[in-house]
């Protein structure tokens, strides 16, 4: 799982904090992809889906979710792009609890 999150950090995909790219929270076999765009966490999405394919790892699909938070003063965007794991159409969700 460490080549996963070095794979991702290189991408320099994320959102930046002190100047740092932050674009994942790693937790033993939990992954939360942090990005400013849709187009960005297809991206990130991708690199994990060929991290599992070279490693037998499978990603459940059906408990994989998105959350989206428009820019301040922006309208909600709708509808919500679409985002894909193995070419399954990832849910919106309000709320969600990591671990």
């Amino acid at each position: 799982i460490d080549d996963l999150s070095q794979r991702l950090k290189n991408t320099k995909v994320g959102c930046y904090v002190g100047g740092f790219v932050v674009n994942h929270l790693l937790y033993a076999d939990d992954l939360c992809l942090i990005c400013p765009s849709v187009k960005s966490l297809q991206k990130l999405v991708r690199i994990c889906e060929m991290f599992g394919n070279e490693n037998d790892i499978v990603y459940n699909a059906g408990k994989t979710c998105c959350m989206y938070f428009p820019s301040a003063g922006l309208p909600l965007q709708s509808p919500l792009p679409s985002v894909k794991l193995y070419n399954i159409q990832l849910k919106y969700v309000d709320s969600f609890v990591y671990l």
